[in-house]
C-alpha cells in the first residue's frame, strides 16, 4: 500500500464519510466515484448497525458482499463496486489491513452477446435528435468522447485547426487526444457563438442586478444609520446574491454561482422500437 502521499490532516477529528470525501479529493477521483464510494460505505456501516467500520473484520466484509448478491440480487458490476468501495476504506481512509477475504457468494456475471448497430441504424437514432442534444450525439459518435467527457469540454481543448478534441483529465485521470469529425465542426462553430452569446447576456445581467443591490444596499445602510439611535454600531448588512436569469448554483463541489447546461442523467429521448428484419 502506498503510504508516501497521504492527504492532509485537518483540526480535530471529522466525520467518517468526510474522510472519505477528502482521501477521495486528495487523489483527484472523480466526482462519480466519491459519491458511489460514500454511498456504499454507508450502506455498510447501517448494514452492521451503525458499528463503526474500524471495529469491524474481514467476515463482516464478506458477509455485507454476500447479502448483496444473494438477498439484493445485484450484478456481478455492482457487486464489485461495492467491494472495492470497501477496500479503498480500509487501505486509504483508515488505513487499516482488512485481512483475507474469503468464502463470498459472488454475483453470477451473465454471458451477453454485444448489439451492434450498422451504420443506417446509428443515423436513424441520431436522427430523432435535434438541437444541443444532437450535437453532443455526434461528438460521442464521431469523436469517441465518454458522456461526461463530452460534457466538460471546454473552449479552448477545441482545435478547428488540427481537427481535433483534447481530452482533459478524462477516465483514469490522464488526458487524451482524439479527433474533430468534418461534419460537426461547422454545428460546433454555430453553438459556440451562440453559448458566447447567451455568456456575455448572463454577465451584463449579473452586472445590472448587482449595481442595482449595492443602490439599494447604500440607500438601506443611510437609513439605518438615521433610524438608530447616536450610541448604536448596529447596521444592516449587505447581501449580495447572485440572481441574474440562468445562474444557479453549482451542483458539484464549488457551491460557486454558474451557468448548469445540460444534466447527463435528465436528457433522454424514446425511441420507438421496431421489429429488426434478418437478411
Amino acid at each position: 500500500m502506498d503510504r508516501t502521499l497521504q492527504p492532509p490532516v485537518s483540526a480535530g477529528e471529522p466525520k467518517l464519510l468526510d474522510q472519505v470525501r477528502d482521501v477521495c479529493r486528495f487523489r483527484h477521483y472523480s466526482i462519480r466515484t466519491e459519491q458511489g464510494y460514500a454511498d456504499w460505505i454507508k450502506r455498510y456501516i447501517f448494514f452492521h448497525g451503525k458499528r463503526h467500520p474500524k471495529d469491524l473484520t474481514a467476515a463482516h466484509v464478506r458477509d455485507f458482499l454476500t447479502h448483496l448478491a444473494v438477498k439484493g440480487k445485484v450484478t456481478a458490476s455492482t457487486q464489485n463496486q461495492a467491494f472495492s468501495a470497501l477496500l479503498f476504506l480500509y487501505q486509504q481512509v483508515l488505513q487499516q489491513e482488512i485481512g483475507l477475504i474469503e468464502d463470498v457468494e459472488r454475483a453470477k456475471t451473465p454471458k451477453r452477446v454485444p448489439v451492434v448497430f450498422t451504420r443506417e441504424e446509428a443515423r436513424a437514432v441520431l436522427a430523432q435528435l435535434t438541437g444541443t442534444i444532437r450535437l453532443m450525439a455526434d461528438l460521442l459518435y464521431g469523436s469517441g468522447l465518454r458522456l461526461m467527457e463530452c460534457l466538460r469540454l471546454r473552449v479552448k481543448d477545441i482545435d478547428f485547426g488540427y481537427a481535433q478534441i483534447t481530452v482533459r483529465d478524462g477516465k483514469g485521470a490522464k488526458d487524451r487526444v482524439t479527433l474533430l469529425p468534418e461534419k460537426v465542426r461547422e454545428p460546433l462553430k454555430r453553438h459556440l457563438i451562440r453559448v458566447k452569446t447567451l455568456h456575455d447576456d448572463d454577465l451584463a445581467g449579473q452586472k445590472a442586478d448587482n449595481d442595482k443591490k449595492m443602490r439599494d444596499g447604500t440607500r438601506q445602510r443611510f437609513l439605518d444609520r438615521s433610524r438608530n439611535s447616536a450610541g448604536s454600531r448596529r447596521m444592516t448588512g449587505l447581501r449580495m446574491k447572485d440572481s441574474s436569469e440562468g445562474l444557479k448554483e453549482d451542483g458539484n463541489r464549488s457551491g460557486r454561482p454558474t451557468k448548469r447546461h445540460v444534466d447527463e442523467g435528465r436528457n433522454t429521448i424514446e425511441i420507438p422500437r421496431e421489429p429488426r428484419v434478418d437478411h
